[in-house]
């Protein structure tokens, strides 16, 4: 069962904001998010099962989002466009 994606109104801005040669990248890596969240690395290394995590993507950009588990929901807070 895949996890519904929620886009913060921040987040949203930045992703208008991103180039288009950067957009087929990100809708890949938003795939990730609805099926594999876990997989991303935690925000901080010493709560290796945090909730909040980071997924690279383009290679260097990135995704912060959360994990709200318990409704199979990822929140993407912040996209960080480093390319």
């Amino acid at each position: 069962m895949a996890y519904t994606i929620d886009v913060d109104p921040e987040a949203r801005e930045q992703i208008g904001a991103l180039p288009s040669v950067v957009l087929t990248a990100l809708a890949e890596a938003m795939t990730v998010l609805m099926l594999t969240p876990w997989n991303g690395d935690p925000i901080n290394k010493e709560n290796p099962d945090g909730a909040v995590r980071v997924l690279l993507f383009n290679p260097r950009d990135m995704i912060t989002y959360l994990i709200v588990e318990d409704q199979r929901r990822v929140d993407v807070l912040q996209v960080t466009w480093a390319s």
